[in-house]
């Protein structure tokens, strides 16, 4: 089985990609590890990659996932140093860093929402649950109750002594009283 190689930089124009696709593979492949320096050069082509482009949309949409990569996985180059490179490049490319700027806010504001929604539903999740568990626990303590007072009563009517009732149904006896003038009223 042959080994194969990874293409690295300009070699990907060996391998017939469109320049767009090129420089964002580049860009993934070298973005962590390269210096700051290199990485530079390497958004500056991006950038003249852009101009040059015949289809904007697709360059577009190429060169800024390059570019958000970039953002998001260095700490030493800023999304402000990245503008005023593209600004020196060209106007043009000025104009691709504030597009991706308003983006990249865009995406952040609704990952935002994203995770205020999810943080919402865990809650009242939780708080469902929270109030079936003390639903149930008050359901079984009202039936516990009722079954209770259910044999104080037969208790009573028994003619056993309201102190004895009350020891056995573990109800106070003055609940055991009221229970006992219901029955005879």
């Amino acid at each position: 089985m042959e080994n194969k190689k990874e293409p690295r930089g300009n070699e990907y124009d060996k391998i017939n990609l469109e320049e767009e696709h090129a420089i964002v593979i580049e860009t993934l492949s070298r973005a962590r590890y390269e210096s700051k320096e290199e990485l530079i050069e390497i958004f500056k082509r991006a950038i003249i990659i852009y101009i040059k482009a015949k289809e904007k949309d697709i360059a577009t949409y190429y060169i800024t996932e390059a570019i958000t990569y970039i953002i998001s996985t260095r700490d030493d180059i800023s999304e402000r140093e990245l503008k005023t490179i593209a600004d020196q490049v060209s106007e043009e490319g000025g104009e691709l860093i504030m597009t991706l700027a308003e983006r990249l806010k865009e995406q952040g504001r609704q990952e935002v929402m994203t995770l205020a929604e999810r943080l919402m539903e865990k809650g009242m999740e939780k708080g469902m649950e929270k109030g079936m568990e003390k639903g149930i626990e008050k359901g079984i303590e009202k039936g516990e109750l009722k079954k209770a007072r259910e044999m104080a009563k037969r208790l009573l009517k028994m003619g056993i002594s309201p102190e004895q009732v009350a020891e056995a149904s573990e109800l106070p006896l003055k609940e055991i009283l009221e229970i006992k003038r219901e029955i005879e009223n």
